[in-house]
């Protein structure tokens, strides 16, 4: 008998996606052991948390060239445009901020998942979905202030005039 059925995954890549899996089963269809689906959905969490982590690594770096960036060209900036200087120095200072609150929010839950792993005896209730759904806005809308700065840090830069 053969057994066909969609899993939803997530490609670093392509994002939300379908997948098909092909189950072959000659003699019976296998039942699904409730704890081994919880562990796999707990992995997917986990392995969604190092993708995020990854993300933060990313956004760390871009905000070191940003700074680097910003401190070449402030001098020259200062003489034309000293009130963009300063909104973008604020807007980089805001962002190294969240990227570090985000660092370590990651990390908590990453080691949160861990020890949902390894220990599963824990009780797994809302809050764990809901801290993950959290998480994945904020990465997004950290995204978004990134492109919104490296935009604004650019045109600054294209108009200075040496």
């Amino acid at each position: 008998m053969i057994y066909i059925s969609y899993l939803p995954i997530k490609s670093h890549y392509l994002g939300w996606g379908l997948h098909l899996l092909l189950i072959i089963n000659y003699f019976l269809i296998m039942e699904i052991n409730p704890d081994l689906q919880l562990s796999s959905e707990l992995q997917e969490l986990y392995l969604e948390n190092k993708e995020w982590r990854s993300q933060i690594d990313f956004l760390k770096d871009e905000y070191r060239f940003f700074t680097k960036l910003f401190a070449a060209d402030k001098l020259a900036a200062m003489k034309h445009a000293p009130e963009k200087v300063e909104m973008m120095g604020n807007s980089l200072d805001l962002l190294h901020q969240k990227i570090k609150d985000l660092e370590s929010l990651t990390s908590e839950h990453q080691h949160l998942i861990e020890s949902i792993l390894t220990e599963p005896k824990q009780h797994i209730g809302f809050e764990l979905i809901e801290q993950n759904a959290s998480i994945g806005t904020k990465i997004k809308f950290l995204f978004e202030s990134d492109r919104a700065i490296k935009k604004d840090l650019f045109e600054l830069v294209e108009g200075i005039k040496l």
